[in-house]
């Protein structure tokens, strides 16, 4: 088999060490990889934001399964775009991404499927978050409904935590300065 892995991080890495084992393999690409893939598998310079470049990558290579390792390449989509090629991806469509992608969407399919899940509150934006924080009993868990490089959730002990947190999210430093906030008691 032919299989393309998509990321640069530790995860896709894993990944491909993984799979460099298996007596099936025919070859592996880890696009844009990085140092340690570079070693176990092949990279190329595709754009992965076009998902028609990406596909006729695999076309061109005759990939059997692609493997989108970060879950920013799943929000954007390529897992459907992809199956809509007719090439087999290992990863959940845009929609089912957003158990991961969206906090909210998360916190909504457990109210209504009735599990169990911390009590929260829903804020337009850091900002909002911000100005109504003082109410809150500490520790409290507040997350941003986007990805954000895995630097979208704090465990604040208390207030000044909180704002610091919220700050750099209100300036961009953080996700995204439009992201909708959850604070969990």
């Amino acid at each position: 088999m032919n299989v393309l892995v998509l990321g640069s991080g530790g995860r896709e890495h894993s990944i491909c060490l993984n799979i460099s084992k298996s007596k099936k393999l025919g070859n592996l690409w880890c696009v844009p990889g990085n140092a340690g893939t570079k070693s176990i598998s092949k990279s190329s310079n595709i754009d992965l934001k076009n998902h028609e470049e990406i596909i006729g990558f695999c076309k061109k290579k005759k990939i059997n399964i692609v493997i989108p390792g970060s879950e920013e390449y799943l929000e954007a989509g390529v897992a459907d775009n992809l199956r809509l090629s007719g090439i087999l991806v290992f990863g959940p469509s845009k929609e089912s991404s957003k158990l991961e992608s969206s906090k909210i969407f998360t916190k909504k399919v457990c109210d209504i499927a009735n599990i169990k899940t911390a009590k929260w509150k829903l804020f337009n934006n850091a900002e909002e978050a911000i100005s109504k924080i003082k109410s809150f009993k500490f520790p409290l868990v507040i997350k941003l409904d986007s990805l954000a490089a895995g630097k979208g959730v704090i465990v604040a002990k208390n207030l000044e935590e909180s704002k610091i947190f919220l700050k750099k999210v209100k300036d961009g430093l953080i996700g995204k300065k439009t992201s909708k906030v959850i604070i969990e008691e």
